[in-house]
């Protein structure tokens, strides 16, 4: 089964660190094609957290943000 890790791209200029900075939010062996189980959706909700998160505290605007499957 493949696992997947979830996570917020974000703009490592910002940080003045290496490309390719990622904050990792989860993770979850998925068993579905799509995002639809409960387990999933709450995997979904803890990237818009961190990622409301990172806006309120003015990491970057709204647009400087990407979510992955890792």
């Amino acid at each position: 089964m493949p696992g997947e890790i979830y996570s917020v791209a974000i703009d490592s200029d910002y940080f003045d660190l290496a490309a390719n900075c990622f904050v990792i939010t989860g993770g979850a062996i998925k068993v579905t094609l799509g995002m639809e189980a409960p387990y999933l959706q709450e995997e979904l909700q803890k990237l818009e957290k961190v990622r409301q998160f990172l806006v309120d505290h003015d990491v970057r605007d709204q647009t400087d943000f990407e979510y992955l499957e890792i």
